[in-house]
């Protein structure tokens, strides 16, 4: 399968990385990136992520926990490209996923 990073998450992951930069060490800041970044569970095994209970519409989405389970990686599946939508940071209100 092909994964397709899309802008919105992108944008998030440059937002985290700011973050961590400046709240903790740039080793630690790569660390969690750098396992953030990494796909390749939803890539051999797409449908193994939890549906996404808060994002409830005509598309599933999905999501696998990465960064020391703190980041939701929030996908959606369409024939075969994995569309990566966004990332959640779980220390934020679940009710603020829908924005």
């Amino acid at each position: 399968m092909k994964i397709i990073w899309t802008e919105p998450a992108l944008d998030e992951l440059v937002l985290i990385y700011q973050y961590l930069l400046d709240n903790t060490s740039v080793p630690v800041a790569k660390s969690i990136i750098e396992d953030v970044l990494n796909t390749s569970q939803i890539e051999s095994f797409p449908k193994s992520g939890t549906i996404e209970p808060n994002l409830k519409t005509s598309k599933e989405y999905r999501y696998i926990l990465r960064g020391s389970n703190r980041y939701k990686i929030i996908y959606r599946i369409e024939g075969k490209v994995i569309y990566i939508t966004d990332i959640f940071d779980c220390r934020k209100d679940p009710s603020s996923m829908k924005e």
